[in-house]
């Protein structure tokens, strides 16, 4: 992405409990109003619409002065989680009168464990997939979607998307240590989520990027990543990882057949719909046999800009 030109519009001000008077934004118990209108994320195909005004947070209040900075300036990083305040949600009010609520996102603790920082700062860990991109969760009660992205170089790392306006300054995500990891929990989300990293770079130009541990993906020309629950499906292959445990397999011959099922068959011919995995597995299966093959390698079957690429260009 592009770097973000310096937003013209001074956004609205705001205060908190041991802020300066004038208050847009405070915590309250009390119910939202109607939301704002949402901003589409670039790269869509929809014409764009008109993003509302930028609200300002309780956090970014205590923190910065009534003078907004100008887009692309680092803001203070957000607190550490913290109890206290718990079921107050904090109040986003725009200068045209909507009003959100959400629950306050920094009141919860870190969702990213010592020993996982650890073995990431060390380069070591092998399960990477289980603690970073976007995991649907309950922490302390509460329903949410936990993300974590390694991003070392970022000043600083914000989670956007429709829920937030895509505004950067609503979700700026924790630090944690000197991993590189970059960490918020943000109740009231779940599956099918649509979200982005916004990322400010050394430079303070902003970035938008897609999660690179995104479990799914819109389809293209969107880039944007799906929240996925990915641990739900049922594996039926015990059988068969027993029996590979036992060595058996060491003993067989051994020809692999690498595939792009992408473009390996497609129903109705190369102009057609790809298939299912539950479509082509029966087709491959027969054909890999057939000309003697005993294994099936799949080419990276990860999402794409370009649904030709085989992950090599």
């Amino acid at each position: 992405m592009g770097a973000r030109a310096a937003d013209p519009s001074p956004p609205p001000t705001a205060s908190c409990g041991g802020c300066s008077p004038g208050a847009t934004t405070t915590r309250t118990a009390s119910s939202a109003s109607t939301a704002p209108p949402g901003r589409r994320a670039p790269g869509s195909s929809a014409a764009s619409t008109r993003a509302p005004p930028r609200p300002t947070s309780s956090w970014t209040a205590r923190n910065r002065s009534d003078a907004p900075p100008a887009r692309g300036r680092v803001l203070r990083r957000a607190p550490r989680g913290r109890r206290g305040d718990a079921g107050l949600p904090l109040r986003f009010r725009f200068p045209g009168g909507d009003e959100i609520e959400r629950e306050d996102p920094y009141r919860f603790l870190p969702t990213v464990g010592e020993l996982d920082l650890h073995l990431i700062g060390e380069g070591s860990h092998r399960r990477l997939w289980e603690v970073l991109g976007a995991h649907p969760r309950t922490v302390d009660g509460v329903a949410g979607v936990a993300f974590a992205v390694w991003a070392p170089n970022a000043r600083r790392v914000s989670v956007v998307g429709d829920f937030n306006a895509w505004d950067g300054r609503l979700h700026p995500m924790r630090t944690l240590g000197g991993t590189g990891v970059w960490e918020l929990f943000v109740p009231g989300l779940g599956e099918w989520t649509i979200y982005r990293y916004e990322i400010a770079a050394p430079d303070g130009s902003l970035r938008l990027k897609t999660d690179p541990l995104a479990f799914a993906a819109e389809l293209r020309p969107k880039t944007a990543g799906l929240v996925f629950e990915h641990g739900r499906y049922p594996w039926g292959d015990a059988a068969w990882l027993a029996e590979r445990a036992g060595g058996a397999q060491r003993a067989r011959p051994l020809a692999v057949y690498e595939v792009h099922l992408g473009s390996w068959m497609r129903a109705g011919g190369e102009t057609g719909e790809w298939l299912t995995y539950r479509e082509v597995a029966p087709r491959l299966a027969e054909h890999a046999r057939r000309l003697g093959f005993t294994h099936v390698e799949l080419l990276p079957v990860a999402e794409h800009p370009f649904d030709a690429s085989w992950a090599t260009r």
